[in-house]
């Protein structure tokens, strides 16, 4: 009888560890789903940050490509305007020019004549 005292024994042990065993697997199988809920919830958050990052930058682009037309706008005028003084200073400087050597000619002829300078012509 001893025999099966033992048998009674080991059967009662085997049953207490199977329930602790029923027991942690239950924990690690709830610990290992949240920790796929996590992951799920992570990969959520970062599907949702990236998808926020990419509308900021789509924006930012968008204004910054609206900054761009608007500085080239405002360029514009600005460089006809220059284009324009810098043709008017091209007309001045050949006016300028054309009279230079205009004087210089007369010089050149009213000493070959005697005549004098052209501006004592009017007294």
């Amino acid at each position: 009888m001893a025999g099966g005292g033992v048998v009674r024994f080991v059967v009662k042990l085997i049953k207490m560890a199977l329930s602790v065993l029923k027991e942690v697997s239950k924990v690690i199988l709830r610990k290992g789903k949240a920790w796929v809920v996590k992951v799920s919830q992570g990969n959520q958050r970062i599907e949702q940050l990236r998808e926020e990052y990419e509308k900021s930058r789509n924006e930012r682009e968008e204004e910054c490509e609206k900054l761009r037309k608007d500085a080239e706008e405002e360029e514009a005028p600005e460089e006809k305007e220059k284009e324009a003084a810098e043709e008017k200073e091209e007309e001045e400087e050949e006016e300028e020019t054309k009279w230079s050597k205009m004087d210089e000619e007369m010089e050149r002829i009213c000493g070959v004549c005697g005549a004098g300078g052209p501006f004592v012509w009017g007294n």
